[in-house]
This record gives C-alpha cells, sequence and structure tokens, in this order.
C-alpha cells in the first residue's frame, strides 16, 4: 500500500492511524476530528487536508458530506490491503523455518526494454531478492511462483527459476551478501530504532507516557517498523553476520506498540469527545 519513498508523510501517518484504530475511530471520520488528532503531531491543517485529498485521488479513501461536514472513510479494496499489510509487518521478524534451499532468477532484457527491467527489479526487490551477480537474483524464502508472477507482470520471457543451493565458501558467500543487501546500513537502522524505542519503552512501563505523546509515538513507530520487510530479505541465520540486530529490534518494536496502545486509545477518545464525535 503506501510504502514508497515518494508517499508523504502525512499521507503515511493517515492511513496507519485509520487502519490502526478503526475501532475507535469509527468506519468514518470526520475531516474535523483529523485535523485535531493530526496537530499533535504537529502537521498543520492544510497539509492534513492535502493529504486526505491525495489519499482520495489514489482510491485509498472516499469522501463523504452531510451538511456541512466532510467525512472520510476507508475503501473497501484499501481496508483488505491495509489489513493484510499491517499482518504482514507485525509478523515480519519471527524466526521463519528455512529448507536451506534457494530461489534463484535469471534473466536478460535488452537495452531498449529498460523499463521492464527496472519494473523487474523493483518487483524481485519487494520479494526479498537482490543481485548476487548482474542479471542473477536470489532470495531465501520467496516462492518459485512468486518469482514467475513477477517475471510476467513484468513482461520479462528470457528468464529461468530454479530453487537449489548455493555452493562456496561460507564467507565468500556472506560477503557477497553483505553487498548486495546493503546488510551494514540494514543493521544500523535497527540498531538506530533499538535506541530511540528503548528509553521510551523504559517509561512506558513505569506508566509515564501521556495519552498525547503515546498516540504519536506508536504511530510513528508503526511507520518506521513498516519500511523493514522492503528492505530486509530475511536471510536465515547460517548467512547473517553475528548478532545480527533484528530480533531485538523486534522485541522493542512490539513491546512499544502494545504497551502505548491502550493510553493512544484514550488520547484518541479525548479528541472524538472534543469533537463531537
Amino acid at each position: 500500500m503506501l510504502r514508497e519513498p515518494t508517499d508523504s508523510l502525512p499521507q503515511r501517518l493517515l492511513v496507519t492511524l485509520l487502519a490502526d484504530y478503526r475501532h475507535v475511530l469509527g468506519d468514518t471520520v470526520p475531516s474535523s476530528v483529523l485535523v485535531a488528532v493530526f496537530q499533535d503531531f504537529d502537521i498543520a491543517p492544510d497539509a492534513t487536508r492535502t493529504a486526505l485529498s491525495r489519499l482520495v485521488k489514489k482510491s485509498i479513501l472516499e469522501r463523504t458530506r452531510s451538511g456541512r461536514t466532510t467525512s472520510y472513510f476507508m475503501t473497501d479494496e484499501a481496508i483488505k490491503m491495509i489489513d493484510e499489510d499491517t499482518s504482514r509487518i507485525i509478523a515480519f521478524g519471527e524466526d521463519r523455518p528455512w529448507d536451506g534451499l534457494w530461489t534463484l532468477v535469471a534473466f536478460s532484457v535488452v537495452e531498449s526494454e529498460r523499463a521492464r527491467r527496472h519494473t523487474l527489479r523493483t518487483q524481485l526487490r519487494a520479494l526479498g531478492f537482490a543481485p548476487l551477480y548482474d542479471g542473477l537474483w536470489t532470495a531465501a524464502h520467496a516462492s518459485v511462483d512468486s518469482a514467475q508472477r513477477a517475471l510476467a507482470d513484468a513482461g520479462v520471457t528470457n528468464a529461468l527459476v530454479i530453487r537449489g543451493t548455493i555452493a562456496g565458501d561460507p564467507a565468500s558467500i556472506l560477503a557477497q551478501f553483505r553487498q548486495s543487501w546493503n546488510l551494514d546500513e540494514l543493521a544500523e537502522r535497527y540498531h538506530l530504532l533499538i535506541r530511540s524505542v528503548s528509553p521510551l519503552i523504559d517509561r512506558a512501563r513505569k506508566g509515564l507516557v501521556a495519552p498525547a505523546e503515546a498516540l504519536v509515538a506508536r504511530t510513528r513507530i508503526m511507520d518506521e517498523w513498516r519500511v523493514f520487510p522492503r528492505q530486509d530479505p530475511d536471510l536465515p541465520d547460517s548467512v547473517l553476520p553475528r548478532q545480527w540486530p533484528r530480533s531485538e529490534a523486534r522485541a522493542c518494536f512490539v513491546e512499544a506498540w502494545t504497551r502505548l496502545q491502550p493510553a493512544a486509545e484514550l488520547r484518541l477518545r479525548l479528541l472524538l469527545d472534543d469533537a463531537g464525535g
């Protein structure tokens, strides 16, 4: 859904908020309520309204009017996609069994069809693939069917998909993976999340996070965590660097997201009461 870097922060936060708090906000939400909510995020009313309008253009939201009141609700298709997306995001980082086999995609695209090549590479990245060599991409958990669908969607026919082992020196393989997937940069992003969220968790355990802060922090934490499934190929432990930080980062995300929920929901209910919602 909204996972591309071109999507603005207000749009992403709106979708995250509407997805996480439908049970509190209701199916249809007055724009005045959303404007009030996003003042907690230091997002100006005009920016909130602009984000709402753009989400309508993307068919993620629909607009309805009753008298002088403008309200918004998510489309059925958006609800389905967002629910699937949220489930995948929350589950990301859990221990996954691995059968020791890799899915490899070998392909060749002529220069005159580079748009197809770009489309294919984008789709393969989203499935957890990365290039080992030019025209040879691999992933640990992606299925052959999903790789073949990516090839078909991109219109690339000069290709081969296989499932098998990768032979070679483990240290050399790790070095290649570290470069192909930018593992050093990814690890630093995990460490950054751990450093930023851990103090918040400590205060939440002591009941020292106010409702307004809880709402903002919980929404932003989800927005930060949602990018990792696109950036992390979920490589098996056997080929990852030692002390890989994903498990610790996920534990921080899950605890913060869980502990902050009651206070965040309280803040929303207070704002709804103030707005007469």
